[in-house]
């Protein structure tokens, strides 16, 4: 039995291989691999109830990572991702404005009262607002340094940052403090950024995947018969019609058509396909409907 389930919002690689590994131990999994970058888990197993499994993966989810929700696998077409995007949370999006913001302020306050020192608070308000800075900023860190402490995942960056900035604290380098978590903040915030345009990149890739295939069923007179790329053979002779992508990695045997070869190779010119031409998988049949050999399976072509 094979299954396929997304778990939403885990972007850490460390406790993503605690999580796959808790999953292959239990008794129905017999295989399991998650994917970072898309968020998809794929399970092979003998269970017999679906929402049962789900559950077991929550709570194994909520054990590791706080956070990450465990929800069906729905492929979506690129038109769809092109007009609803992916899924982000906006009030998340909020706060770490709000924390670049409230950086780029504290930055410039320390910058202006380094050349003009006379420029400079009292301490009595000073001090405070160092504080309320701080508190803002390293909150979610301290937070999550304490739970992981508290299951016995210790040594991650969380602790670390708690460890570096306290200390700093404790040493009276209160500014130095805010500074420390204010760049961690922001390093955070960029580090995410170039996460979900991998991601998005990813699953633009990944929606070139053929969802059917036209396979010729030379038995039956040239009858076309539609079925699951998974399940074409190697030699299998397939229909590839004007506008259609080509679906599996193979060889031109009747027809002549303009590949457009772009969304695999990047190149902007369309190549002349005749029979005998090796065509890969990804690339978009613009002109003449075609019939080829197939070479490859899905799992060795190129998409």
């Amino acid at each position: 039995m094979e299954e396929t389930l997304l778990l939403k919002d885990l972007n850490c690689a460390n406790c993503a291989a605690k999580i796959e590994d808790r999953i292959r131990k239990m008794d129905v999994v017999e295989t399991a691999n998650f994917t970072i970058a898309t968020h998809q888990l794929k399970l092979t197993g003998s269970w017999e109830d679906r929402e049962a499994l789900k559950r077991d993966i929550q709570d194994i989810c909520d054990a590791i990572e706080e956070g990450v929700t465990v929800a069906d696998y729905e492929r979506k077409s690129k038109a769809s991702v092109d007009e609803h995007g992916h899924d982000h949370d906006h009030g998340s999006d909020a706060v770490t404005i709000a924390v670049i913001v409230a950086g780029l302020l504290f930055m410039a306050y320390e910058a202006l009262t380094t050349v003009v020192p006379s420029i400079g608070m009292p301490e009595s308000i000073e001090t405070p607002i160092y504080y309320i800075a701080y508190i803002l900023l390293a909150f979610p860190v301290l937070r999550i340094a304490a739970r992981n402490i508290l299951k016995g995942q210790v040594f991650d960056e969380n602790f670390l940052m708690s460890i570096a900035t306290l200390g700093a604290i404790a040493i009276d380098a209160l500014p130095e403090a805010v500074g420390v978590i204010l760049f961690y903040r922001i390093g955070e915030f960029f580090e995410h950024k170039a996460t979900d345009r991998s991601r998005t990149e990813i699953m633009n890739a990944v929606d070139m995947r053929p969802q059917e295939v036209r396979v010729v069923d030379t038995c039956c007179g040239g009858e076309i018969v539609i079925m699951a790329p998974e399940k074409v053979e190697v030699g299998s002779t397939i229909e590839v019609r004007p506008g259609d992508l080509i679906p599996l990695d193979g060889t031109v045997l009747e027809g002549e058509t303009r590949v457009n070869t772009a969304p695999v190779t990047g190149e902007p010119v369309p190549v002349r396909a005749v029979p005998g031409t090796q065509l890969m998988s990804g690339c978009i049949n613009e002109s003449g409907r075609i019939t080829m050999r197939v070479d490859k399976v899905l799992e060795e072509s190129m998409v």
